[in-house]
């Protein structure tokens, strides 16, 4: 009786149970892409990060990564696109992240403290995305026609000098890695027999560093070295523009702009001249390899020139892009360049 008595209780419950309508509540739709409006870009973007801007109407991406002369500040985008233009705003000598912060521009590629400075911001203001292809590595050029790195034991001992351990900590807040390669994976250059000091103190060597001073970044790197080889007795000497016909020291912020490793190369292998023989030889059969020969021989090449000392890599800052959060579709590419085509305001 107890038993019958339950099952009826327990038929009761599941039958008031299904008679109770169920509530399930529709998860919301995506946003739907919408057309119109303008994305602003800082000018620098164009100018000095040879940015190349897929989307442009009647420019092919190599006008477009040097558009600030030719297209003016504003541009029309393809048809296909679902923005109407993009706008160039002048920097003013100040950061493009500045810029951003400010509301005056809507996208900026973020570096070392800046890149740290947004991390805690607020997500309502800005979305980061991570830009590897983006990624700079900051690097001198030796020229080896000049008088003190023409020798070989000086522009190592030159090499070895930096410490570039100082560099990532004391300018950018450990927001970077040290960087003993350009691009390569290979650890650094080890050089048979070791480098020896290759100068009399009381010589006082005289070297001219060249860099570019819209580049807060490159302003702080020449600044610490400037130091730091005052303490070595090399007077190292700042100069931004062409007061100097042939600087011994020329920094670069080297950025891989192809995923081919021989193009991304060549720049360093042509600047290197007659003294970088060794690195134009690999690199001769790196450009008529294919797949993985192709890469084992740029990788020598490269090698070639740290190992020469032609070129001293420094520090390598990660990229960040600062985005509108209400500003969809923005996806770095992985060789430096940003696609407009599918980018629109969820507004």
């Amino acid at each position: 009786m107890r038993r019958a008595a339950l099952i009826v209780v327990i038929a009761g419950i599941y039958v008031g149970c299904a008679k109770q309508p169920v509530s399930v509540t529709p998860s919301p739709e995506p946003p739907r892409p919408q057309r119109g409006g303008t994305v602003r870009l800082a000018l620098s973007i164009t100018e000095r990060s040879a940015l190349a801007l897929h989307g442009l109407a009647g420019r092919d991406d190599e006008e477009a990564a040097f558009a600030s002369d030719r297209i003016g500040r504003w541009s029309r985008l393809a048809s296909s696109t679902l923005l109407d233009h993009v706008e160039f705003v002048p920097d003013r000598r100040i950061e493009a992240v500045e810029l951003f912060l400010l509301g005056e521009i809507d996208l900026a590629p973020v570096y070392g403290r800046s890149a740290g400075r947004l991390q805690g911001v607020d997500p309502a203001q800005v979305r980061l995305l991570r830009a590897p292809g983006w990624d700079r590595t900051y690097l001198i050029r030796l020229d080896a026609r000049t008088r003190w790195i023409n020798d070989p034991n000086f522009r190592r001992w030159f090499a070895e000098t930096v410490d570039r351990v100082d560099l990532v900590s004391g300018l950018f807040d450990g927001y970077g890695v040290p960087a003993w390669t350009v691009q390569s994976h290979t650890p650094g250059p080890v050089w048979n027999p070791p480098v020896r000091h290759p100068f009399n103190p009381a010589s006082h060597p005289v070297l001219h560093l060249k860099y570019d001073p819209n580049d807060r970044a490159a302003h702080s790197i020449a600044s610490r070295m400037k130091a730091l080889f005052a303490a070595e007795g090399v007077d190292l000497r700042l100069t931004g523009g062409d007061d100097v016909d042939r600087p011994e020291l020329t920094l670069v912020a080297h950025q891989r702009w192809s995923a081919d490793p021989v193009v991304a190369l060549a720049p360093l292998v042509s600047a290197a001249g007659t003294a970088g023989e060794g690195a134009r030889h690999y690199f001769e059969q790196a450009q008529s390899a294919f797949g993985a020969a192709r890469e084992n021989f740029a990788t020598l090449a490269e090698d070639a020139l740290l190992i020469d000392a032609l070129v001293v890599p420094l520090v390598r800052l990660e990229a960040w892009i600062a985005v509108s959060p209400a500003l969809e579709g923005v996806q770095p590419g992985l060789t430096g360049e940003l696609a407009l085509e599918k980018v629109w305001w969820n507004r």
